[in-house]
C-alpha cells in the first residue's frame, strides 16, 4: 500500500460508512465500510457512484436474508434492535452536543440494579 486516506464519511439508514481512497503499486481501490467492500477505482471512478452502489448492494444482501429462530427469538432480535437503534441516536445526539460526561455517568449508574450488584459482570 502507497497511500491510504479516507475522503468520506457518511450516516445513511443509520449506519457508518466511511470511504478510503486507497493505492496500491499496481491499482487504486475505493475501501468502504459497513460492512467493509472493495471497489476497483478503474471500474468505478466516482466516490459518490461507488458509495451508492455499496448502499444498494448491502440493503439488496440484507434483503435476501430470512428469518432465522422461532418467533420468539425473532421478537428478542427485533426488541433488541430497536434499543440499540434508540441507544446509537442517544449516543449520536450526546455526541453532536460534546457531552461525554453525562453520557459516562448515565452508563454507570443504569448498569446497576437497585440491589447494588453490577449486572454487567
Amino acid at each position: 500500500m502507497l497511500h491510504l486516506e479516507k475522503v468520506a464519511s457518511e450516516r445513511i439508514f443509520g449506519r457508518q460508512h466511511d470511504v478510503w481512497d486507497v493505492h496500491t503499486d499496481k491499482e487504486r481501490w475505493w475501501v468502504v465500510t459497513g460492512p467493509t467492500n472493495l471497489y476497483s477505482q478503474t471500474l468505478m471512478p466516482s466516490l459518490d457512484y461507488t458509495l451508492s452502489f455499496h448502499i444498494g448492494l448491502m440493503a439488496r444482501v440484507a434483503a435476501h436474508r430470512g428469518p432465522e429462530g422461532s418467533e420468539a427469538e425473532q421478537e428478542f432480535l427485533r426488541v433488541t434492535n430497536r434499543k440499540m437503534v434508540q441507544a446509537s441516536e442517544h449516543l449520536i445526539k450526546l455526541t453532536k452536543r460534546k457531552s461525554f460526561r453525562r453520557l459516562a455517568c448515565g452508563v454507570g449508574n443504569a448498569s446497576r440494579t437497585s440491589s447494588g450488584i453490577n449486572r454487567w459482570q
